[in-house]
């Protein structure tokens, strides 16, 4: 279901990249104190990679700030949360695998 959290990436990485250029850390101490790579870095920060919790969590530790504040879509959104716009994107994108009513055309969720 990688297509589903395409805009939440975003506003991953756009916090990622906010909160690194805030604190002042390098990426690579960032990389180097969270165990987390540098490549790896810098995909969240593109929005390519949809992050398991437990990296989310050494980030935001390394930078000295919450797991939320770091997935927090409330800067970058007008208002929207992160699922609103998830199913703009479901509802644009044509070849979705989800239809409508948040199924796909088997009926399963």
């Amino acid at each position: 279901m990688k297509y589903l959290f395409l805009e939440s990436n975003k506003v991953l990485g756009k916090n990622l990249t906010y909160y690194i250029d805030k604190t002042g850390i390098s990426r690579e101490k960032l990389a180097k104190v969270s165990v987390v790579s540098r490549s790896y870095i810098s995909e969240i920060e593109k929005g390519k990679k949809d992050p398991k919790f437990s990296i989310l969590s050494k980030l935001a530790t390394a930078m000295g700030i919450s797991t939320g504040e770091l997935c927090d879509n409330s800067k970058y959104t007008d208002g929207n949360n992160v699922a609103d716009l998830d199913v703009k994107y479901i509802k644009s994108n044509p070849k979705s695998k989800i239809d409508n009513e948040g199924l796909n055309n088997k009926g399963e969720e």
